[in-house]
Formats: C-alpha cells, structure tokens, sequence
C-alpha cells in the first residue's frame, strides 16, 4: 500500500487505522481495483471512506482520463487519424489526441458551470419564497389559468362539475380495461417531464454512489457527509452556523471542488401526497400504482379541456418549474431523507421524482442496496454504473441482499387468490375487451391455474417433501408447453394487468375465495398476487444460469405449500456492477472471513486489483479480552456438536459456566445460543436445576422474545435495570435473531458476551444444500469453505455487539472446545479480535484460570 501522505481532510484529527483505511480506499480508486474493507463499528468507518473518496474524486476533479462517460462523446470534428493512422506522425496524433482532451474537459467544464450557476443562484436566495425561477412562477400559474377559463356562472358551474364527475367516472372505469397492442413500444409512462437541459446524454459528472440496507444507515451517512468540508455547508440564512461548523457559508480563498450530494429512497418515504398516502394504506405498492395512476391522470390533462374536472389534473406536486426548483436546492448542501421531505412541502414538489431529477447532476448518490443490485430498478431510477465508484456498505450482508433481490417466493393461497382476482375482473370486463386481450386475459389464468393444481397433484402424492427443480424441470411439470410464455409474460408487462386488476377490486370491493387459505392458519398476504405470479413468470421465461424452484412442503408451522425461485448466484448478477465501475468499495464492521468475497462473490475481476484492509479497533488493546472457554467448572469439554447436545450433562454444563462467569462480569451481559430451540431446552435447564435461582441474586434475566413487536419493550426494561445503580442483568438471544445484528450492546449494556458452541447452519435445508452442491460446480472443496464461513460470520456479528467506541471495554467468551482445537477457526476472527488472544491454543484450558482471568481483566478497568 502507498505510504504516500495525504490530507484527507479529515474533520479531527484521524487515528492510524483510520489513515490506514483512507489509503487502502484512496489505492483501489486509483488502480481502478476492487477494495474489502473490514472496520469495526466505532473506528469512524463511514467518515472514513466519505473522506478517502472524496480526496480522489477532488484530485481527479478534472482528469480527463477518468471523468464519468467522458469518452463516449462524439467528437467534435474528425482528427484525421481513424482513416490512415500508419501514415500520420506520432506528434500530430499526440497533438489531436491531447486537443480531443481538451475538447471533452472543456465541455465537462461548461456542464459543471450550467448546473453551478443554477445551484448557486438556488443558494444565495435569501428567504422560502424566492425559490422558483420565472419559469417556476410561470408553470405555478398554469393551474389558475385553467380555473379562470372555467365558467363563473353558479348554475353552469355546478352543471360542469356534475358532468365532469360523470365523465372522471367513466374515464376511471374505462382506464380498468385493457387495451394492449403486442406492437405497441410505447408502454413507457410520462412520469414527470425529465428535464434533460441539464444532462446531456452520456454525460454526467463523476458520482460516489454509497448504497447500504437500510433508510435509517443513509440519512447517518449524510450526516457525516455534512461534518466534512467537501461539502457545503447549509445557506447561512437557514442557520447561523453551519451543521459541519464552519463559520463562514464559502472560503474564497479555497479552490478545492465542492461536492453535491443527493439520497434516492422510495415513494413509501419520499411521497407528501396525503390522499395518495391515505388511499395506500401503509402499503407500498399499493402507493406505487396510485402514484402511477396519477402520472396517467397528468399525462391525458394535458390534452384535456377545462370541463375534465379536476381528477383529471395528477399529482399537484408535478410542476415541472417546482421540480426544477428542488433539484436545484436538493443540490446546494447535503440533505437527508427527512430534510428531503421538508424542502418537497416548502416548495410544493414531490421529493421522490425531485432527487431523481437532481441524482444524475450530483457528485454523490446515496441509495438503498436495492436500488443498486437490481437492474430494473437501477434502471428506472436512472442510475449508472460505467465509470462511477460504489461503495457497499455493511457488504456483510450484500450475497444475501443480492439472492434475495433476484429471488422470488409465493404460497399456494397467493396462487389461489391470484386466480380469481383476475376470474373476477375477466368475468366483470371481458364484453369490453378486444378478442386478442381477452384471449391473453384466459391464458394468464391458464398458467396461474396450472401452477395451482401441479401443487395440489404435488401436495396430494401421499408423503409430502421439498425439492428443488431446474427451470426447464418446472416449466415441462406444469405442460403448458401448447402456451406462449413469452407473449403472456410481455402482455402482463405492458398491459399492466396486475394493477388494474387491483384497481378494480379496489373500486368494486370484490372478494376472493381460497381453497387452500380455508384450511389454513396463516396465509402469505401480498397486495397484489398476480404481480408475484408475474414476477415468477419472468424468472420462468429468463431465468439465470444457476436459477432453480424449491418446492417446500407444508409444514406444521405453515399448513401451506411454498413455491421458491432461487437465484444461487450472486456473483453472477454482481459481475455487471464489477466490469463497469471504475472501482468498487465492500465495506463492513464484520467482513471476516472473506474468502468467501474473493471466491465466489467476485471470481471474475475483470483484470482489476484486489485491495483487502482489515483495520484494528480505536480501543486500547487492554480493553478487550477474548478467550475460547473448552472446559466446564466439572472439567468436562464443552462440545455443543449434534453428537455433543445428545449428552445429558451438555446443558447442565453450559448452565453452570454461564453461572459462575455472572459472579465476576460486572452490569450487562449477554449470552448468544445457536437456535431458540437450545435457549428454550438451556432456560429449562436453568429452571430446573436452581440455576436460575443462583443468577438472578446478582443479575436479572432476560431472554430474546420469537415476536419482534415485543423486542423494543424488552430491550427498554433490560437497558432500565442496569441503569439501576449496584444491578445486572442477563440477556440470553440467539444467534441470527434480531438481538444479533443491528442492536448496540455498547458500555454497561454488555461488558461480557458469551457464544456458546458453533452456530453451523441447518444441513436439513434443502435450499442450503443446494446451494453447497452449486458451490462445488464452481470450485472443488468450495460448500465446506462455504459452510465454514456462514457460521464463523455468524459469531463475528454475534461478539462484534459490543466495543462501540474507543473508551468501550468488554469481554468475549468463545464457549467450545473446537475454539481451542481448530487453528481454521481461530484464523476467521477478525484480527483485532484474535490478537486478544492467548496466542497458543489451549484445549485444556482449566474453567478455573478463565474465571480468574476474567476477574482480573474487568478489576484492571475499574482503576483505569
């Protein structure tokens, strides 16, 4: 790595490890790599890899060789060298190559000065009300003109709004019906008047494009954005100080580029229509087709008199001068979801269609994982990869995001309910429809109803089991080959039958009847079940390479079969991301081990370096301490293996330990079991054998509740005991559960954690093994590295719960003997974590010398 001294920037001054990370991330930019990153929550990872970035990005402000898109600029005029290049000079094809530079910079320049002047003038307005530009105010007034043409007449008003409400009435039912031409190419909708002035094609400004999981993980990514000085600060009319501290709004003296920033989020989030909202009723998609609904509205306005009453004007957050006026704003400093929100209802435009007009103009672009691991999606909202930098955040997590993205799943009363959703709405509209619709209409029904009963013959076989199928295995099962899969699938598509089948029962209120859901106790409830049934059709028709369909059978749990499309790869949908950036970034607090990132989420590279950085923890190695517990206070290995929880004394052992480690663990602790199946057996245990009785004189016990409603109020009483001066208390959870992963178990909350044994996953599944035999296709030996790594992640998330900061301490017991034994498993610690430990391992380790140690480690911290 370089051992070049950069300024990054950095808001205080930064630790080694975090200079260690910025140079690792600095590197693979440069090198046109791909970058691992592993930094423990607390070492300042995200303003980290926003400052490492950020340098490049501004170093390379105005590198021709890397600006985004730059290349795919038709010249201006032709060099002379495509013709004849053997017989021109070298210095002349040097000189018109350098002046095609120039060329290209010069209109990246012209490009960055339009928007900047746009943005600048948004910036500098001093109050709310000086926001929209004249053709802001003119698109405002648009709306009054068409009332002023209306007729003032009383009795010709009230007329007109009568006949007007019949006609909207009869434009809503007709809009219900079908009208779908297989030519027809023009299926795109008019959604919100894309102003393109701004963004030539092909063109756009060099993008950091940040996507982590969760809403919540962006609006914190912006407010760390907002710390750096390579952002601006908010206008010093908004606020007198800015949120980063600077004291003045601009240093005229600094000639360091300032970048832009804008987050993408869905409408569930973004949209302030309160009667959009109202009529969704918390439920996204139905939120999704209203708003679309609206945009048809718009659309047919604007050829509409001033008699088609007001249901036919769309969303009035859609004025393209208000959309303009929050792209502009959106750009002048860093605003998050919720500020996002707050600029739409000042300016009276919709937030979501508004960052998707400022997101091609912006220098970084936070998304959610979905939005840039599935392609429809990235392409609808008009995201590009070719030359950007994407940086993955808590990438821990992104083979699952991934296979999850890409896979679908749907019940035998969705199938069920799908079928005669569209019976209905055939059986109300079908005089109304051309023969060719009507005819697609039934053969939709056709494949819905041959799905339905392949799972009753499947169910009906006597003893019922899960399996898994190729696509073509499936698709000859269900013997529609006499149908064109192909056609129905673009019919669905472009007719959009899934939404106005809804509508229509929507607007009728029409009921569904299910065989299967009548002799169930829970039913798989989905908003709109043909969209599901379409989604599968669409894996049915073009399904991946390493696509399979799980049948799982019903079970005691779930009385319902499930059918499953599985995309068993996903490298194979991460390759196109890793051949087009100009660098990718996975970063996480847990990454280790990351072999299973190097072998199989990327095995192609595409000819680019790959940069692993694993930093240290800001603590002080004194604060940790982590040691593997083989022994039992009996003496007796701890083996917590199939063969091992066969043993009568393993719970009575694991009891025991666990009771003798709360005697000297001062506050919180917390205790991590492989499966709610061994907490339920260890709490029966614990009851029954006065262990319980035995814990609960110095620490109150808590145990992590199946019900996620119930989570929150749990973790307030456990948190609530502790800050009781002199208590402790006990949390016993589960490994994969959500006490696992995403809850900070920060200073007195867990001043010790204990796993106990090796949390492997379930060998029964038959999705799992699938997968393990995929594995092996790829590379010999891969499924049991494979295995390995799921559970030794598992653990990492599991410990990695406590040490938030650097004046944090804690302890990590590992309860297993294979701890102990096994060199492999020691080595997929994170490094910070293993260097903690002793550094030879001790099988035999006395339970005894744990507890003593343990009680010196946490006296040496009540002096520090």
């Amino acid at each position: 790595m370089s051992s070049i001294m950069r300024d990054y920037d950095f808001p205080f001054p930064p630790y080694p490890i975090q200079v260690g990370l910025m140079d690792a991330v600095y590197e693979a930019m440069d090198r046109r790599g791909i970058a691992l990153i592993e930094s423990p929550t607390g070492t300042g990872k995200s303003l980290s890899l926003i400052c490492g970035t950020l340098k490049w990005l501004a170093d390379n402000h105005d590198n021709p060789s890397v600006l985004t898109n730059v290349d795919e600029l038709e010249p201006s005029v032709s060099t002379g060298t495509d013709t004849a290049p053997n017989k021109v000079p070298a210095w002349v094809r040097e000189q018109a190559e350098e002046l095609e530079r120039a060329r290209k910079l010069d209109v990246v320049r012209a490009f960055r000065t339009s928007v900047a002047t746009r943005v600048n003038a948004a910036r500098h307005s001093r109050t709310w009300h000086d926001l929209a530009t004249a053709a802001d105010q003119g698109a405002r007034t648009a709306p009054k003109r068409r009332r002023r043409n209306a007729p003032t007449n009383a009795a010709a008003s009230s007329s007109s709004k009568s006949s007007a409400a019949a006609a909207a009435s009869d434009l809503d039912d007709a809009d219900l019906v079908i009208d779908y031409k297989a030519d027809n190419a023009d299926s795109k909708l008019e959604d919100d008047d894309d102003d393109t002035a701004l963004a030539p094609p092909n063109l756009q400004p060099p993008q950091l494009i940040y996507a982590s999981r969760t809403h919540s993980q962006l609006t914190q990514f912006m407010g760390e954005l907002r710390k750096t000085r390579h952002v601006a600060p908010k206008p010093s009319w908004t606020t007198s100080t800015s949120s980063n501290g600077h004291e003045k709004e601009e240093d005229e003296g600094d000639e360091r580029p300032i970048f832009s920033a804008v987050a993408l989020a869905s409408r569930k989030n973004l949209c302030i229509n309160e009667r959009v909202l109202a009529e969704s009723r918390g439920s996204a998609s139905r939120l999704n087709d209203a708003c679309l609904d609206l945009q048809k509205n718009r659309s047919k306005s604007k050829k509409a008199t001033a008699a088609d009453s007001e249901q036919q004007c769309g969303c009035p957050y859609m004025e393209a001068g208000a959309l303009d006026a929050f792209r502009d704003h959106a750009l002048t400093h860093p605003h998050d979801i919720e500020d996002l929100g707050e600029l739409g209802r000042t300016l009276s435009a919709c937030p979501y269609y508004g960052a998707r007009r400022a997101a091609p103009l912006a220098s970084v672009l936070a998304i959610p994982y979905h939005a840039l691991i599935h392609a429809p999606t990235r392409t609808a909202l008009g995201i590009r990869v070719r030359g950007n930098v994407l940086v993955v955040d808590e990438a821990h997590n992104v083979a699952d995001a991934i296979s999850s993205a890409h896979s679908v799943e749907l019940d035998a009363a969705t199938v069920e309910r799908a079928f005669n959703q569209v019976s209905q709405y055939e059986a109300k509209y079908a005089p109304r429809m051309r023969p060719d619709n009507r005819v697609l209409v039934r053969q939709t029904m056709a494949v819905v109803m041959a799905i339905h009963g392949w799972l009753k013959k499947t169910c009906g076989t006597g003893s019922v089991t899960s399996r898994m199928l190729t696509v073509p295995e499936f698709v000859a099962a269900l013997e529609v080959e006499h149908l064109n899969l192909f056609s129905i699938l673009a019919f669905l598509q472009k007719s959009e039958l899934s939404r106005k089948v809804l509508g229509f029962l929507e607007k009728h209120h029409a009921g569904t009847v299910s065989d299967f859901s009548a002799n169930a106790d829970a039913v798989y409830v989905v908003a709109s079940p043909l969209r599901v049934v379409e989604s599968l059709l669409d894996k049915l028709v073009a399904p991946d390479a390493d696509g399979r369909v799980l049948f799982v059978a019903p079970s005691p749990e779930s009385r319902l079969p499930v059918l499953k499309y599985l995309a068993l790869n996903p490298a194979s949908h991460l390759s196109e991301l890793i051949r087009q950036a100009h660098a990718v970034i996975f970063a996480g607090g847990t990454m280790s081990p990351m072999s299973d990132f190097e072998d199989f989420l990327f095995p192609d590279r595409y000819g680019k370096p790959l940069i692993s950085y694993s930093c240290g923890h800001v603590v002080p190695s004194e604060s940790v301490k982590c040691m593997g517990v083989p022994l039992a206070p009996s003496g007796r290995p701890i083996r917590c293996t199939m063969e091992g929880r066969k043993e009568s004394t393993l719970l009575d052992d694991i009891s025991a330990a666990i009771a003798n480690i709360t005697n000297v663990v001062p506050n919180g602790m917390v205790v991590f079991l492989p499966s709610f199946q061994m907490l339920n057996e260890l709490e029966t245990v614990l009851r029954t054998r006065s262990y319980l009785e035995r814990i609960e004189k110095r620490k109150r016990v808590f145990l992590e509740p199946r019900e996620a409603a119930e989570l929150e109020p749990l973790l307030r009483e456990y948190a609530r005991h502790l800050d009781i001066p002199g208590n402790g208390a006990l949390l016993l959870a589960v490994v994969g559960g959500k006490m696992s992963e995403g809850i900070n178990f920060s200073d007195h909350l867990a001043r010790c954690v204990v796993m106990v044994g090796m949390p492997y996953a379930n060998r029964g599944s038959v999705e799992l093994l699938e997968k393990l035999r995929y594995l092996d296709t790829i590379k010999a030996g891969a499924s049991r590295e494979h295995y390995e790594n799921l559970c030794m992640r598992a653990v990492n998330q599991a410990i990695g719960r406590a040490i938030r900061h650097r004046g944090d301490y804690s302890a990590m017991l590992l309860l297993d003997v294979r701890y102990e034994e096994r060199a492999d498993v020691r080595d997929k610690l994170p490094e910070w974590l293993s260097q903690s430990m002793a550094p030879q391992r001790e099988p035999q380790r006395p339970f005894g010398q744990v507890v003593r140690s343990l009680a010196g480690f946490f006296k040496s911290r009540s002096f520090a």
